[in-house]
């Protein structure tokens, strides 16, 4: 597998490696772009929560509940309403195939409309996660003694929040955003099968009811490589982000 021979599929009769090459880019455009709405809907939430303590508990507790609704539940919502009953995105696929030899920026901006209801229901769950995590690191981090320091100086509460509670908040929401890889690629296998979206878990779940031992050995290889490569990074974002460890590194 390391030398990139990694056999012959059984169903699809073509090599494995090319054929998860042609699989990665689709699934990567859906993890990236749920994961950067989930990160900035989820982290701008959770610290207006933190900002209002009254309506916090009311808003944790409704994140809570969006995070524990099934994907493919979401998806099959979404796909109803505002795809068959409404008409206003595409319900399969990653583009019309009657666009072929369209320009470049036709076939983009189709392929974003496609990718409208596959994003919003994965990014939906994440950034229900996003915002508890965010709101819980918030209040830890109000409780500091620089917080005090700044009330003190008269700084608004607002500007405390929004700017040194979310500065330090957002290098550890990085990391955790950095360690949700495989629990991305998990929910991407349901979204893909959903939206018949040609990524990865789509190809990983035919692999799986066609028991094709050849392409689950490569998807997973490849999904573990993501996982550890997500892992190193997430260890190297925090420490260049948050100065706090970098002071910890030089200590005596």
């Amino acid at each position: 597998m390391a030398q990139g021979d990694w056999g012959v599929s059984y169903y699809f009769r073509q090599p494995v490696a090319g054929l998860i090459a042609e699989r990665v880019l689709p699934t990567l455009m859906l993890m990236l772009g749920s994961l950067s709405i989930a990160l900035a809907a989820g982290g701008a939430l959770g610290l207006w929560a933190a900002a209002h303590e009254r309506r916090g508990a009311i808003v944790a507790a409704a994140a809570s509940m969006v995070y524990a609704l099934p994907v493919f539940w979401v998806g099959q919502l979404a796909m109803r309403g505002a795809g068959l009953e409404l008409g206003w995105f595409p319900v399969s696929g990653l583009s019309d195939q009657r666009l072929t030899g369209a320009s470049t920026w036709t076939v983009a901006r189709d392929m974003a409309w496609h990718a409208v209801l596959p994003v919003a229901t994965l990014a939906l769950q994440q950034a229900a996660f996003f915002a508890t995590v965010t709101h819980a690191k918030a209040q830890l981090e109000i409780t500091q003694g620089y917080v005090r320091a700044a009330r003190a100086r008269g700084v608004p509460e607002r500007a405390i929040v929004w700017g040194h509670v979310g500065r330090n908040v957002a290098p550890q929401l990085a990391v955790v955003a950095l360690n949700r890889v495989g629990m991305l690629l998990t929910g991407a296998v349901l979204v893909e099968t959903l939206f018949a979206w040609p990524g990865l878990g789509r190809l990983v779940a035919a692999a799986l009811l066609n028991r094709d031992h050849p392409v689950l050995l490569g998807a997973f290889g490849l999904i573990v490589a993501m996982v550890i490569a997500s892992s190193i990074v997430a260890d190297v974002v925090q420490a260049w982000l948050d100065p706090r460890m970098r002071g910890q590194e030089n200590a005596p």
